[in-house]
């Protein structure tokens, strides 16, 4: 009988353990969006951030799609400062073109969830998780089947569970 006890609080604590480095694995899984075809997005994709910067910098790109690179970029790099202002810039440009928006087949609302995901990401990566999930629960209240900040929030929370379970 004490052998099964035993063997159960085995079990429990591997499963636990187990659980824990499930957690702490997923919560380096925040997803960012870059725009791959625009405003030197392929750059960023490709993980050269630093040239990306430079190279938006030196080009008058239209404000969403270089504001989102640079968001990416600057957090990708740990210029928080720079990929706060950047995010917050996508966010406007985004919520802007929401409301006037012309090109009838963009849905401006994927833009804004994009932007809005990406500076909650930015937010985690500078330590304000109530601003992070604030953004991630935004984008939900635009496109609640949007995958992005769905994702992200569940890292979020997981990363959150972790760190009370760990202290």
């Amino acid at each position: 009988m004490n052998r099964f006890k035993l063997y159960s609080a085995f079990n429990i604590l591997l499963l636990m353990i187990l659980v824990s480095h499930s957690q702490a694995a997923q919560a380096e899984r925040y997803q960012m969006t870059v725009l791959p075809y625009k405003a030197q997005g392929h750059l960023v994709r490709d993980g050269h951030y630093e040239d990306a910067i430079r190279r938006i910098s030196l080009v008058g790109n239209a404000p969403f799609p270089a504001c989102t690179n640079l968001c990416v970029a600057h957090t990708m790099t740990g210029h928080l400062v720079k990929a706060e202002a950047s995010c917050n810039r996508a966010v406007d440009a985004a919520k802007l073109a929401v409301k006037i928006g012309k090109r009838r087949n963009h849905d401006y609302q994927a833009d804004l969830v994009i932007a809005l995901s990406n500076r909650g990401v930015q937010r985690t990566r500078a330590g304000d998780l109530t601003g992070a999930e604030a953004d991630f629960r935004e984008g939900l209240a635009i496109k609640p089947v949007a995958d992005l900040p769905r994702n992200n929030l569940l890292v979020l929370r997981s990363e959150v569970a972790y760190a009370v379970i760990d202290h």
